[in-house]
């Protein structure tokens, strides 16, 4: 019964209801389904930190927030080098989500200068590194 269930929920979370696989999509004429396919907005969303001392600036991967708490988490990549500047404490003031193609501002907010910012810093083995900035606003 569960096989049935999970079907049914695949094919229900498919509001276009054209199922196929990446494989064949890439290998079909997608403007039967999609005619507006050029007017489709693709995201790529980038962050940038402002601290009292320095910028850091990435590509965004992931962004959780819970209401309970009031607390915000922007997860993403940026050159170790620059990582490495959140080694040094320094208050955080202001940071912005925007889209990295044409710098359109997708939201920008100030902090207060008493907030505390949570950093964890997971170092790759090449020259990026992923990082999480947790804080309440």
């Amino acid at each position: 019964m569960a096989g049935i269930d999970n079907e049914w929920s695949r094919i229900m979370g498919n509001p276009d209801n054209v199922l196929m696989s990446d494989e064949l999509e890439s290998r079909v004429d997608l403007s039967e389904f999609y005619p507006n396919l050029e007017d489709d907005i693709r995201l790529d969303p980038s962050c940038e930190f402002v601290f009292s001392d320095y910028t850091i600036a990435g590509t965004l991967i992931c962004f959780a927030a819970t209401e309970e708490d009031g607390k915000s988490s922007y997860t993403f990549s940026t050159p170790s080098v620059d990582a490495c500047k959140l080694l040094n404490v320094s208050p955080l003031k202001s940071y912005r989500v925007y889209t990295a193609s044409d710098d359109k501002e997708l939201m920008k907010a100030n902090v207060t200068p008493t907030v505390n910012v949570d950093i964890l810093i997971q170092w790759q083995e090449s020259v990026n590194s992923v990082v999480t900035l947790t804080f309440g606003t």
